[in-house]
Formats: structure tokens, sequence, C-alpha cells
């Protein structure tokens, strides 16, 4: 798990995951699933 404050978060996430994504594919992935579960 990844700290707000991590530097580098996204690409770690990013790298954890792999597939080949990127860090900011994951980044735009994790904003959507939040918003699904807000509302």
């Amino acid at each position: 798990v990844y700290d707000k404050e991590t530097p580098d978060r996204w690409s770690n996430v990013a790298k954890a995951v792999g597939g080949g994504k990127t860090a900011e594919e994951v980044k735009r992935h994790y904003e959507k699933l939040v918003h699904d579960i807000m509302y």
C-alpha cells in the first residue's frame, strides 16, 4: 500500500499492478472507482 504522500505513488502502483499500465492510466482508473463508490 502506498500512502498519498509516497513519492512516485502512481508509478509504484502501476508496477505492482502490472499489465503494462502507465502511472496516469492507473491513477485515472482509481479516480473512476472512487467516483463510482461515492455516487
